[in-house]
């Protein structure tokens, strides 16, 4: 059994691997069009993105997600970086996914890039 410690430390060593992962898959992206259903870890295997490991097994999946309706069960955990998009008026850009029982979305905007799982912790 993990220590507090060092579980606490692969926690936040998985969240990390998770932003970097979302980011990575944001820019090889582009703007390919994405379908409900689609299954983001293997998109990004097609594109040469490395999928984290606590990932595999169970893929992410894209779903269409309304952010007005979405009532949080639980809590959210939200993450923020600036922004690369250097477009002032490029359009806000937002994917979601869902992994077990944690609905993922990345929003990016001109100054931020944020984001929200969404879930029980």
């Amino acid at each position: 059994m993990e220590s507090e410690p060092d579980a606490l430390f692969a926690s936040l060593a998985n969240v990390a691997d998770l932003e970097d992962f979302l980011h990575e898959l944001h820019e090889r992206l582009g703007d390919r069009e994405l379908k409900h259903g689609d299954d983001l870890t293997a998109r990004a295997s097609d594109l040469g993105v490395r999928v984290p490991e606590f990932l595999a097994g169970e893929p992410l999946v894209y779903e269409l997600h309304d952010h007005k309706e979405h009532g949080i069960e639980g809590r959210a955990l939200v993450l923020v970086r600036p922004s690369g998009i250097t477009d002032p008026v490029a359009e806000l850009k937002i994917f979601c996914g869902r992994w077990k029982r944690y609905t993922i979305c990345l929003e990016c905007g001109w100054i931020w890039c944020k984001i929200v799982i969404y879930g029980r912790f």
